[in-house]
């Protein structure tokens, strides 16, 4: 961050990829918006991140390489102890991009009111709760993928803890075999919705499978029934808006 340091007293918005992150000796008190995609194997520490931006809004991580297949992971768990040890209060910020780990690994301690983030393992699904308990989110943005690591049966609970989001835009991806069923899928997500306190719901699905059934089932699946059940199963609902591909047919 040296070559920008220059610039920190009138910097406002930062993107940039392939840093290795390192407190600033001065901070960037006019940044707003920071963009960073730092090295999978290099944990951010949060206490530096607030000082060297304090009055950021806007922050989105992306994370260079594939941490899980460089076994990268252990040193976000390690920092997510070093993290909890300080207060994390960012008073400012106001949205936050990245994936369940590495925003877990923040320990944060302060309201954000938009989350938006993807759960596509296994270990997603208790880090996110954990996540929306310490940051309590009003909107969220989510996506969800399920394939060999996220299994239906694995998201019953997933937003039993996101009980302060009024605003939900879910993306769901299904790449299934046979064995699923589209009604299975259908019954599965209005009881993983039933703990919200939501307003509005965007959902979408992209449905990709080998199975003719589900593939019909989805295609004659009438958007005012699903909406229906949506309502009953979340009676906060007022609003709802549904989208859906398959087999590549919008």
């Amino acid at each position: 961050m040296l070559i920008f340091k220059r610039f920190a007293g009138t910097l406002r918005r930062l993107e940039v990829a392939q840093v290795t992150f390192e407190r600033s000796s001065v901070p960037f008190t006019h940044m707003h918006h920071l963009s960073l995609r730092p090295w999978s194997g290099i944990a951010l520490n949060t206490n530096d991140l607030i000082f060297s931006f304090p009055n950021i809004t806007l922050l989105e991580l992306d994370i260079m390489g594939d941490f899980r297949s460089l076994g990268h992971e252990e040193a976000w768990h390690k920092m997510r102890l070093t993290n909890q040890q300080t207060r994390n209060h960012w008073p400012t910020l106001r949205s936050v991009r990245s994936i369940a780990l590495v925003l877990y690994s923040l320990a944060l301690d302060c309201d954000v009111s938009l989350l938006r983030t993807r759960i596509d393992e296994a270990e997603d699904i208790e880090l996110f709760s954990v996540l929306v308990t310490e940051i309590r989110p009003a909107t969220l943005h989510i996506d969800i993928d399920f394939g060999k690591s996220v299994t239906l049966h694995q998201v019953g609970g997933l937003f039993t803890n996101a009980t302060t989001v009024v605003v939900m835009v879910l993306k769901v991806y299904m790449e299934c075999d046979a064995g699923v069923t589209g009604s299975h899928i259908v019954n599965t997500l209005c009881e993983m919705l039933r703990p919200l306190h939501v307003q509005t719901l965007r959902l979408s699905f992209q449905w990709r499978s080998e199975s003719p059934e589900s593939d019909h089932y989805f295609k004659l699946l009438d958007p005012s029934e699903l909406s229906g059940r949506l309502f009953r199963f979340v009676p906060s609902l007022r609003h709802i808006t549904l989208l859906r591909e398959v087999s590549g047919d919008a």
